[in-house]
């Protein structure tokens, strides 16, 4: 028996990915042309970004300003992978008006000696960095390749576009995700943002809109604590892979559909022909909270799971040299095969646990939690002044050294200690 379809108009509600796309327009009223040959730049934001209508947009604290980007986002009606262009329409549920609202600071850090790129998750992860409206059903859109935006701050117009300025068209979003990582009922696309996109500070009013068809007013405020927020790599592994130790933790997004479960096989993405194994820790989080203190945030800490970061190392490394997220290095389907739950009464030091990976049998990972530069408090803190941390939420805590690469026909065997081992093959 076919299970129900959900009521869209709560896709804020359980909705589990929000997937945004950058520079997706020409400048307004040029040309028209082919589709470059690049693929489309994709990101990830978490839902808990997610704002809806008579709420407060907070500028992050120790910022002056954050840049408003308006966009029509596209619900996602029905579950699909591998999706082609032809079908994609029907896969769409409906649309919303949406702001995708980012730290540009927390994207490249102009302070450096070096120029540094971060991997955008709390650049357009924090908490109220996505506004939208209400739900507004597919049947009101007839044409959304042809849609005025339009964005006011303190009543000046900054943004007045229109969606047929979109360089990659919805069916070809919907197509090309999709190959990556499955789409779910309740997903949200963000298309892009027409030109005019530009600074917002504490005490300004946000005003944006979807032609004639529907309205919204966000004011912005300063969050209230004062302070700054920054998963995570060891200090070994920073070294292996060439990249300095971090000041700061280094977080970037996984989504819920990437999980894989013991008897599952790990499979390679599309382009990727260097996969690299990474053995961690996750700790998966009981309650909710935000601004969590280091001195408590072990109560929010309800067990822990081994779990396995697979990364497209070469379309990380892309990414990296574009200054790009990793979102298809690190998001793909079968990215992140885990154990079954470990309660926090099995593992009482959680700072002090072995952690082993085998490749057909051959040692490639030996190395201990008590060597994480950052320990799982200090996270734990550290995120949550950025993004509420929810209930059920995984954090990976890094990877010691020995990361390499696996190919298809292999089998990644990896332990914690002698308390759980699990066991993949990999495919393409």
């Amino acid at each position: 028996m076919a299970s129900q379809a959900r009521d869209l108009r709560r896709f804020v509600e359980f909705g589990r990915k929000i997937i945004g796309v950058g520079k997706n327009y020409r400048p307004n009223g040029s040309p028209q042309q082919p589709p470059p040959a690049q693929d489309p730049l994709i990101f990830l934001k978490p839902p808990s970004t997610y704002l809806s209508p008579e709420g407060v947009i907070k500028i992050p604290v120790g910022r002056d300003q954050i840049y408003h980007e308006v966009e029509l986002g596209v619900v996602i009606g029905k579950t699909g992978k591998s999706i082609s262009e032809s079908q994609a329409m029907d896969h769409v549920g409906g649309y919303t008006l949406a702001l995708d609202m980012t730290d540009f600071d927390l994207i490249v850090e102009k302070n450096e000696a070096i120029k540094l790129t971060y991997p955008w998750a709390l650049a357009k992860g924090f908490d109220t960095a996505t506004p939208v409206s209400e739900f507004i059903p597919k049947s009101a859109i007839t044409d959304p390749n042809n849609v005025k935006l339009w964005l006011k701050v303190d009543g000046e117009m900054k943004q007045d576009g229109n969606t047929q300025d979109m360089i990659y068209k919805i069916p070809h979003l919907i197509s090309f995700v999709s190959r990556y990582m499955t789409l779910e009922e309740g997903d949200l696309i963000l298309t892009g943002t027409p030109e005019g996109g530009s600074p917002v500070k504490r005490g300004q009013t946000i005003i944006c809109g979807l032609g004639d068809k529907m309205e919204m007013t966000f004011p912005c405020l300063q969050t209230k604590e004062d302070e700054r927020f920054y998963c995570l790599v060891r200090r070994e592994h920073a070294a292996e892979l060439g990249n300095p130790v971090p000041k700061t933790p280094l977080i970037f997004l996984k989504p819920p559909s990437s999980y894989l479960q013991q008897g599952g096989k790990i499979k390679l993405p599309p382009g990727c022909d260097e996969l690299h194994h990474e053995v961690e820790l996750g700790v998966v989080i009981s309650k909710t909270g935000v601004s969590i203190a280091e001195s408590n945030a072990m109560d929010y800490v309800g067990g822990y799971a081994l779990a396995l970061d697979m990364t497209a190392r070469d379309l990380q490394n892309k990414a990296k040299k574009l200054g790009q997220p990793w979102t298809l290095a690190k998001g793909f389907d079968t990215a992140l095969p885990v154990s079954r739950f470990i309660s926090k009464t099995e593992i009482p030091q959680p700072d002090n646990v072995h952690l082993w990976l085998k490749v057909d049998g051959e040692l490639k990972q030996d190395g201990n939690t008590q060597d994480m530069i950052f320990t799982i408090p200090y996270l734990i803190c550290y995120i949550s002044q950025s993004m509420t941390l929810e209930e059920g939420d995984f954090i990976l805590t890094g990877t010691p050294e020995g990361v390499s690469e696996v190919k298809p026909g292999q089998t990644i065997a990896c332990g914690l200690g002698d308390k759980i081992d699990m066991t993949f093959p990999v495919e393409t």
